[in-house]
């Protein structure tokens, strides 16, 4: 397995709004507190209102979800999926947990409505998120307050861009697919033992994208080993 160990830096900037737009089939948070396999904590949208989920229906890779104002969805389980997550308002009180052991595999974007969210305040031991499938994907308004934690791309086809701010980690895995950056790009470690591993895609290091990779003390440089 390659690894690269890091040391720290940060960059960021501010990033216009999104509108989003929901299509029959998307899911949108339910209850304050919700558990992303319980049906009942979703609303499902039929293609012209918004209307409680029915027994057994939870997002699928297809399905884009949209967390709203106020709203916590744990992930209580390693087949949680979506295609865009998007969180619909400003501030820190909608956010997702990924609790221990468990895994959200994301097909679409992520994407912030201000990078005043906090989308990932809490990561259990042994949690990931995955950007999967064979769309070109990236992180709309991503901030230094971003924080991935332990975060994989493994993708069948396609380019995850690294938005063109700072990315915060811990551990930060390319498996498959095309990892590329937009210009001005930071991936920064949230500690001395902040992770980079390369074990196989494409890590395509265009002139004035990714081109950073820090994390540890403020400063330092760091060295890819492959």
């Amino acid at each position: 397995m390659n690894k690269i160990y890091l040391g720290i830096a940060l960059f960021f900037f501010a990033a216009p709004n999104v509108v989003y737009g929901q299509i029959a089939g998307d899911f949108q948070t339910k209850n304050a507190t919700g558990s992303w396999s319980n049906y009942t904590d979703w609303n499902t949208y039929n293609g012209l209102a918004w209307v409680a989920a029915t027994s057994i229906q939870i997002p699928t890779t297809a399905s884009s979800v949209f967390i709203q104002n106020g709203h916590t969805v744990n992930v209580d389980i390693t087949t949680a999926v979506c295609n865009d997550l998007n969180f619909t308002a400003s501030g820190t009180t909608l956010k997702v947990i990924v609790q221990p052991g468990k895994i959200l595999s994301i097909y679409g974007n992520l994407n912030q409505s201000t990078i005043s969210n906090v989308p990932f305040p809490s990561f259990g031991v042994g949690a990931k998120i995955i950007f999967a499938g064979s769309a070109n994907q990236t992180i709309t308004n991503s901030s230094s307050l971003t924080n991935l934690n332990t975060v994989e791309i493994n993708k069948s086809g396609g380019t995850f861009i690294l938005p063109g701010v700072t990315t915060n980690f811990d551990v930060f895995t390319l498996s498959a697919g095309t990892m590329s950056g937009a210009f001005g790009s930071t991936l920064q470690g949230n500690s001395t033992l902040a992770i980079v591993n390369v074990n196989g895609g494409i890590w395509n290091q265009t002139s004035g994208g990714a081109n950073k990779i820090n994390g540890g003390t403020k400063g330092a440089t760091c060295t890819l080993h492959i």
